[in-house]
């Protein structure tokens, strides 16, 4: 929505095409919106958001009202990431770092303030800790296994191999993303090929080592290394 005709894909144009959020306001008055990486939306997006927190309704392409009274909204941005990623090491200074922050953003053109202004709260995010990236990993491994146990394949998780998948995926600069990257690249890539040339079936229950830097995959019966 970088373009300036998005604002027309949300809220429909005059001949009558739907808009997408107007649709979708429509259809659930009561909700959740979340606006992903807000900054990289156009000024007149940002215009019709601003006019949408502050009013709580909007006219679609045929000029019709549509309430969003009832819905909540939150918007996530990496606006000031740099600058967000050194201040919130010293929790101690917070507060005043928030207020720096949304200085700096509002300086650098990226948000105007009547709109920051209009959102209830600006919340900072500190750097994902080791601690948190093993509860995501866990969590990717867990999605994983529920997926595979639709094949009836029980994929076990150990320490040994969290720790593998945080220190070789794991990019400050871009979170958690490359983990899941890594682990379709790696776990999920390996149980494929294993199925295709047949070394484990429907049933089996199969776990990872770690050895020379490497991934291997077992069966559970540890008959030896399948990949």
């Amino acid at each position: 929505y970088s373009s300036d005709e998005s604002v027309m894909r949300l809220i429909g144009d005059p001949n009558g095409a739907p808009g997408i959020l107007a649709s979708k306001l429509r259809e659930k008055q009561y909700g959740v919106l979340l606006l992903d990486e807000f900054e990289k939306a156009s000024s007149k997006v940002h215009d019709l958001f601003l006019q949408i927190i502050d009013e709580g309704v909007f006219s679609d392409g045929g000029g019709n009202p549509v309430n969003a009274r009832n819905t909540i909204i939150i918007a996530t941005s990496n606006a000031g990431s740099s600058m967000i990623a050194q201040s919130v090491s010293n929790v101690t200074e917070s507060v005043q770092n928030e207020k720096e922050i949304v200085s700096h953003i509002i300086n650098s053109g990226i948000f105007k303030p009547e709109l920051i202004n209009r959102f209830d709260e600006v919340v900072l995010f500190h750097r994902l800790e080791k601690d948190h990236l093993r509860m995501i990993a866990r969590l990717m491994i867990a999605d994983l296994n529920k997926r595979m146990t639709e094949k009836s394949i029980v994929v076990q998780s150990n320490e040994q191999v969290i720790e593998f998948i945080i220190d070789k995926s794991f990019d400050a600069n871009f979170g958690a993303r490359n983990m899941n990257r890594f682990i379709q690249d790696t776990i999920e890539k390996s149980i494929a090929e294993a199925i295709i040339d047949k070394k484990i079936s429907n049933g089996d229950s199969i776990y990872f080592s770690v050895k020379d830097d490497k991934l291997y995959l077992h069966k559970e019966n540890r008959e030896g290394v399948l990949g």
